[in-house]
């Protein structure tokens, strides 16, 4: 994992045709934002994302919600079902090619006709605020800045949508943390470090949900990476966070819904690869980072080491990964190949 260096993964997939199936993409020339919906052969799911993109409590419609399919068979589904919305707001792509989960985000990315993108999975959805909440960082935004991340509810499938109830997985100190932020962080957006996930968890939380992204800067980073399926959304945070170049700043408002009980993160064997994606992040931290380089060994050579470790990791939800685990872990579900 390279927190140094990153690929360009739209030259990949430059020769992949992608067709404008329905939508006018000159409806508004004078908009900023589009939200942008990869999908695939999830209709139900994709249906109360689009609802949710749509029924926005802002006055501001001036936006694009635009839905990229990769399915390449003949199946007509997707277009129909965003048809059946007949909303000016709407347009449709399809790709002549599967182009894989992560290349979708980053063809999304490329499609989007303004300046800045909300990626949104056909999983989740936004809060009704969300537009509001967008368009004010949109004026606030700097050329420096690629990523504007949020914090995000859980939703439960046996909750309305938007329930009061609903409550986010985070772990202690990432709540305590994020409540904090709520509370006390009013409209400012903080510049986040990639040493964060380091010591607290994913701090970064759900990408997938409403983050923020400036369209030319990350064309301009060569986007997200599919080798580091299934952590690739991950991987792209701590690239830009390392990197001095670019900034990510995180919002103190909760404007997505990251839908835990649909969600793919949690296949067996994904969150195997993720054990072992888990392994090789810890590792491209210490080695490039040389303030948790600094606090890792102080940590490793400390007496106190077997006492503190152990409570730490159950505080902050850390998992203690081996290899040997990884490789048992992943064998059981019939991956043998370890390259």
């Amino acid at each position: 994992m390279d927190l140094i260096n990153n690929i360009n993964s739209f030259e990949l997939i430059k020769n992949i045709r992608t067709d404008l199936l329905y939508g006018n993409i000159s409806q508004f020339p004078t908009a900023k934002l589009t939200i942008a919906i990869p999908t695939y052969k999830r209709p139900d799911a994709l249906k109360e994302a689009i609802k949710s993109a749509l029924f926005q409590d802002s006055k501001n419609k001036d936006y694009y919600i635009i839905v990229v399919d990769n399915d390449d068979s003949d199946s007509d589904e997707i277009l129909e079902l965003v048809k059946s919305f007949d909303d000016k707001h709407l347009l449709y792509f399809k790709n002549q090619k599967n182009l894989g989960m992560e290349q979708n985000w980053n063809r999304a990315i490329e499609l989007a006709p303004t300046p800045f993108v909300a990626l949104l999975h056909d999983d989740d959805l936004l809060c009704p605020n969300f537009l509001d909440v967008i368009n004010k960082v949109i004026k606030r935004a700097d050329k420096q800045t690629i990523c504007y991340v949020n914090a995000y509810y859980q939703y439960d499938k046996n909750y309305a949508m938007f329930h009061d109830d609903i409550k986010s997985k985070d772990n202690i100190i990432d709540s305590v943390v994020k409540s904090c932020f709520m509370l006390f962080g009013g409209n400012k957006l903080t510049t986040l470090k990639s040493w964060y996930t380091y010591f607290t968890g994913n701090f970064f939380g759900a990408p997938t949900c409403g983050i923020l992204i400036n369209k030319d800067l990350m064309l301009e980073t060569g986007g997200f990476n599919p080798k580091f399926h299934p952590l690739a959304d991950w991987c792209m945070f701590q690239y830009l966070a390392f990197n001095k170049k670019y900034k990510i700043r995180f919002i103190h408002k909760s404007i997505g819904i990251y839908r835990w009980d649909i969600n793919a993160s949690f296949n067996p064997e994904v969150l195997a690869k993720a054990d072992r994606g888990n392994i090789e992040f810890m590792d491209s931290v210490i080695q490039a980072d040389s303030f948790v380089n600094k606090i890792h060994r102080n940590f490793n050579n400390s007496k106190w080491k077997t006492i503190i470790y152990p409570i730490f990791t159950k505080i902050v939800g850390i998992k203690t990964f081996s290899k040997r685990k990884v490789i048992r872990s992943l064998s059981e579900i019939g991956i043998t190949n370890l390259k």
